[in-house]
């Protein structure tokens, strides 16, 4: 064990960084249980959704159906509940949901940088070169100016790391 901690100790390390680096950069993000980062479609459409998948699974339902809008619209079907979606779901079964919904935000922006750092570094390239290409990415103005429709981020951040494992497959 702690030959592998010694021999990839710079990735570790940068990995780190990747995940300080959101709560930094946001500058409110240590008052994480009294707002919501971000502003817009999130607000109004995600999260109460999200309410509504866990009011349902604490009350032993499955969430097949929201009541509140309309007549009933199918919950499960859509997508911005984030049902499907394991890394939003087990953090709303852990924490309250405007906690677990910043944390998914700044987790996200994290994921962003570490997944385009192995995508750069498969390249061969220096390990500052793919750091700063992960930086730039995490924080470029079409991933921040998501922050409000998270699951455009959501679906985003899987992009680095498929285009990953792509170029493995073809090496």
């Amino acid at each position: 064990m702690k030959k592998f901690f010694i021999k990839n100790r710079i990735y570790i390390l940068i990995v780190v960084v990747f995940l300080i680096l959101p709560w930094v950069f946001f500058n409110d993000s240590f008052k994480i249980n009294s707002f919501i980062f971000a502003n817009g479609d999130g607000n109004l459409i995600a999260l109460p959704m999200r309410q509504v998948v866990m009011d349902s699974i604490n009350n032993f339902e499955f969430p097949f159906w929201n009541r509140y809008i309309f007549s009933g619209f199918p919950l499960l079907a859509n997508p911005q509940s984030s049902i499907f979606y394991p890394i939003v779901f087990i953090l709303d079964l852990l924490f309250p949901l405007t906690v677990s919904y910043n944390i998914s935000i700044l987790l996200h922006y994290s994921l962003f940088g570490i997944f385009l750092f192995f995508f750069l570094d498969e390249y061969k390239l220096n390990k500052l070169a793919s750091f700063t290409g992960g930086l730039i990415f995490m924080f470029s103005g079409m991933i921040v100016t998501h922050k409000g429709m998270p699951w455009i981020l959501y679906a985003m951040v899987w992009f680095p790391l498929i285009l990953f494992f792509l170029e493995k497959f073809r090496k």
